[in-house]
């Protein structure tokens, strides 16, 4: 029989999705995360840089490392791309140019296109991508007191009104720049709403 010293004790297993989540809550489409810091999501349309010349893939490799450079300290960027079918919006627009087309024979060419793509697209053979970025960034002030030694940190402490506005404020300028800079890159983006973010959860 083992002594009792050489037993370990192993962590419950949970099985509730919450217990793995990070966040809090939500605020003007901010993330409020447990542990006192802050986030917001993007959704970037991705470039395809696949008919480019290696001068125009040079210098836009040296503006995304600018960009990079450029992101203040304590910010956490996450990519994150989504690889699935979804492309029905697309064909069912592409369906519809051939609605008004006096042609039959373009007409009935269109149609079957649209019915072989749709094809592809329900058996995931026409993947449509999509690249979210995930900004985390540390509060500018200490808001949350250090735990003592031998204690676990707390999280949810109390927050003063006034700093709490202080901390959003400063999320949303850096969300504001990001995609300023974004857009000088030629990237297409927009925020994601909580509603996007708590769907993706």
């Amino acid at each position: 029989m083992e002594p009792a010293a050489a037993i370990k004790k192993e962590p419950p297993v949970t099985r509730a999705l919450s217990d793995y989540l990070q966040i809090w809550g939500f605020e003007s489409d901010t993330m409020i995360f447990g542990d006192g810091s802050y986030g917001f999501g993007l959704e970037l349309r991705p470039l395809d840089a696949g008919c480019w010349s290696t001068a125009r893939m040079n210098e836009f490799s040296a503006n995304v490392r600018q960009f990079l450079n450029g992101v203040p300290e304590n910010v956490d960027l996450q990519f994150v791309q989504d690889i699935a079918a979804g492309n029905a919006q697309f064909l069912d627009t592409h369906r519809s140019y051939s609605n008004a087309c006096r042609n039959s024979t373009i007409s009935e060419l269109t149609k079957r296109r649209v019915e072989r793509l749709a094809s592809l697209d329900s058996q995931g053979s026409l993947p449509r991508h999509s690249l979210k970025l995930i900004v985390r960034r540390n509060p500018t002030s200490i808001l949350l007191e250090k735990p003592k030694f031998f204690s676990r940190a707390a999280n949810f402490q109390k927050v003063s009104d006034d700093r709490f506005a202080l901390e959003l404020a400063a999320t949303e300028r850096l969300r504001s720049d990001l995609l300023s800079s974004l857009a000088q890159l030629g990237v297409h983006s927009e925020h994601l709403s909580a509603d996007d973010i708590a769907t993706l959860l």
